[in-house]
């Protein structure tokens, strides 16, 4: 039965075969078990494939559709593709995201532990295996890791709930023909670094004063941290403290401290980047942003006026949190910092 793939449809209850045989431009035909007759969908656009050890199918049971990932004859050449099958028939997906050519036997799998299909592309001839996932809603691959076991063709895999892990299973060395009688395992909850659960605002326009930034993270212990700004790292001097810790205060603060800031976490497994924040050093009460003198004018009362009716952040000017957020305090609070004017 070379050239053809078989996966479960848990949403329908049918086991679903796929010819991937090059059948000329109709393609391949794809065929239903319902447990007791096999029923063929002739009419259904269906995946073509010119090279049967170059296609692989699996249930992605988290989106409640086929995925299919192989060869495709497009216009008369050969490239990869990725489909998806609903209820409703075939869709390709993707022909440009793959991870590679699919020339050595790919193999998916779905994961149910983090609720995705992983692909083990298993493509070159020296190296090693590299994971990827599989993202239907953008319609995309990423790696998940590039640190796989040694390159081999015809490896199978199979998810073990009780282990959670994915297990592979035999395989071929390509450049030698060598068979393997081998076992690995691959952990989709093993990380390379900490994992980042909190990291704050991508961008934050402070005045004058001290802000400051939380991280969370899951992480190993010992756990060690490291500010930068700028990619510059900080240390506990001048306006800056926490710098080796989760919690990094500026304060006070100068707009010559304006910039991206980021932090390096490192723990047993590896290191993890938090994303950069930008923050923008601002006067307060130059609501308009303007820059010739005075900066501060009647322009400031009318844009902080209309902040206030658009309930925009930066109208909640003593920073209150508990509800109505924005109040009178609120127009106390800009008139002090008028007054106070800008440095």
């Amino acid at each position: 039965m070379n050239g053809y793939l078989m996966a479960f449809d848990a949403s329908r209850q049918r086991t679903v075969l796929v010819s991937t045989l090059n059948q000329g431009s109709g393609g391949g035909v794809t065929w239903e078990f319902d447990g007791t007759t096999w029923t063929p969908f002739t009419g259904e656009s269906t995946p073509i494939a010119n090279n049967v050890n170059a296609t692989s199918l699996c249930y992605d049971a988290a989106r409640s559709r086929m995925v299919l990932v192989g060869g495709a004859v497009w216009s008369g050449s050969y490239i990869s593709a990725t489909w998806e099958r609903t209820p409703t028939g075939w869709t390709l997906r993707s022909t440009d995201s793959l991870p590679q050519n699919l020339q050595a036997g790919p193999t998916t799998v779905f994961d149910p532990v983090r609720q995705r299909v992983l692909f083990f592309d298993n493509n070159a001839y020296s190296g090693s295996t590299g994971v990827w996932a599989w993202d239907g809603a953008l319609a995309s691959w990423s790696l998940v890791s590039s640190s796989g076991p040694p390159l081999a063709y015809y490896r199978r895999p199979c998810f073990d709930a009780a282990g959670g892990q994915v297990m592979l299973l035999g395989g071929t060395i390509i450049s030698t023909g060598t068979t393997l009688n081998q076992t690995w395992l691959f952990r989709s909850d093993s990380r390379d670094g900490p994992e980042l659960t909190t990291i704050g605002p991508r961008d934050l326009f402070h005045e004058l004063g001290g802000p400051s930034f939380q991280l969370d993270v899951a992480a190993a212990e010992p756990v060690s941290y490291r500010w930068r700004l700028n990619g510059v790292e900080l240390s506990d001097s001048g306006p800056f403290s926490g710098t080796a810790t989760a919690h990094l205060t500026i304060n006070p603060i100068d707009s010559v401290y304006s910039g991206n800031y980021d932090a390096r976490v490192t723990d047993s497994c590896g290191t993890a980047i938090r994303p950069a924040t930008f923050v923008g050093i601002v006067c307060y009460p130059n609501c308009d942003g303007s820059i010739s003198n005075p900066r501060l004018n009647a322009e400031d009362f009318q844009c902080f006026l209309n902040a206030y009716a658009g309930g925009t952040a930066y109208a909640n000017c003593d920073g209150s949190t508990v509800l109505p957020r924005l109040s009178a305090n609120d127009f106390q609070c800009f008139l002090n910092k008028y007054a106070a004017g800008c440095p």
